[in-house]
């Protein structure tokens, strides 16, 4: 059904006291929607595997999205695996005076910097509205839990688009291999439509 991965996993995720604690001390706290989320995956750290950069071009196309996507006295919020957009995003919307919010963490791999991505996945999903980098699990989950039906950002280096997905139910790496494997007759791309997720790609079955 509609939302069914929100449902089961609120039964079984509760946020402890530490994660709703970064939250209510977050500057992305207390949004009451009036905001427009982006989540910008750059996956170009050292432990990044190589070739999982996304490319300049999706990140060109991204901001231009969610600047078009804007109201009148929304901010954006940005969540990032790379700490160093965190000053270009600012400077990109600034420019029309726009505010940029982010959890002024550290992006790390210690307990610490993943109890803080928790809260930027809980806190993003209070927006209006979601934008998310496509195959990008930390997005799939972040509009899954949130029950919103995202726009995700291809990762084209060519022609990237900004596509509305009409599910909130994420694009997990193995179902839609599972599926193709057993009795399935329709190709992945027809699979993946039909489920509302055009540009889910398994990684098995590139």
């Amino acid at each position: 059904g509609v939302g069914m991965f929100r449902q089961v996993s609120w039964w079984l995720i509760r946020p402890s006291n530490r994660v709703l604690s970064v939250m209510s001390d977050s500057a992305l706290d207390g949004q009451d929607g009036n905001c427009v989320a982006m989540q910008l995956r750059r996956q170009d750290r050292p432990r990044d595997k190589e070739g999982a950069k996304t490319p300049k071009s999706h990140v060109k196309k991204f901001l231009s999205c969610v600047h078009n996507e804007l109201r009148e006295g929304e901010k954006v919020v940005l969540a990032t695996d790379a700490q160093k957009m965190r000053p270009v995003v600012q400077k990109y919307f600034n420019r029309t005076s726009r505010e940029v919010a982010f959890n002024d963490k550290p992006i790390e791999t210690s307990e610490a910097g993943m109890v803080s991505a928790f809260a930027d996945m809980l806190l993003i999903g209070q927006c209006r509205k979601l934008f998310t980098t496509c195959g990008s699990t930390f997005g799939y989950a972040a509009h899954a839990l949130a029950g919103k039906n995202p726009v995700t950002v291809t990762l084209d280096g060519n022609n990237p688009e900004c596509q509305q997905i009409e599910t909130s139910e994420p694009c997990m790496h193995t179902w839609p291999f599972v599926i193709e494997r057993k009795c399935w007759k329709k190709s992945l791309q027809e699979t993946m439509a039909i489920f509302g997720h055009p540009h889910c790609r398994p990684w098995d079955l590139e």
